[in-house]
């Protein structure tokens, strides 16, 4: 379930779902989001990677930092 920090950025963890529904799940959240606004996702699995980045080129938002550790992934989306 997404849930809001201060300083405008948002969380959601999408790790317990099955592909393509984490993509889908970030794709819908970023578009409720202002300009500016940062999405902090948990996910896994490396072909997540490749979805997040084709997103982004898609939408024009900005991949700001991607962590990888182990299998766990989080990156951090800016709303553009």
């Amino acid at each position: 379930m997404p849930t809001t920090q201060s300083n405008n950025t948002h969380v959601i963890d999408v790790r317990p779902f099955a592909c393509p529904l984490p993509l889908v799940k970030v794709s819908n959240y970023m578009n409720t989001l202002k300009v500016g606004d940062i999405l902090k996702v948990s996910a896994r699995g490396d072909e997540f990677i490749k979805d997040v980045v084709a997103l982004c080129g898609r939408t024009g938002d900005q991949l700001i930092e991607q962590i990888k550790d182990n299998n766990e992934l989080t990156f951090y989306i800016r709303k553009s």
